[in-house]
């Protein structure tokens, strides 16, 4: 089976102002995208942001690593209800 049709390990970093990608597979040079991280809608961006993932793979995802604001993970009502947020979208 070819690189390009192999399912792809997926990083995903979501950063207060920058979100970053990288996507590949054993045996294959990991492709990068990073883009400005939305203010507004979040599951929109993640949706957006996991689409783009899957033509930058170039195939299935098959796990996905994510990295998260700090104040996500806070114990505020806005970190939770963004982390539930990418937890249903991923």
């Amino acid at each position: 089976m070819s690189a390009a049709h192999r399912p792809a390990d997926l990083a995903l970093d979501i950063g207060a102002s920058v979100t970053k990608l990288a996507a590949g597979c054993a045996g294959a040079v990991p492709a990068f995208d990073r883009m400005a991280t939305a203010a507004g809608d979040r599951n929109g961006f993640l949706t957006e942001v996991l689409a783009g993932a899957r033509s930058l793979a170039g195939g299935p995802i098959e796990r996905i690593c994510c990295t998260v604001p700090d104040a996500w993970l806070e114990g505020s009502v806005a970190g939770a209800r963004a982390c539930e947020a990418m937890r249903h979208v991923t």
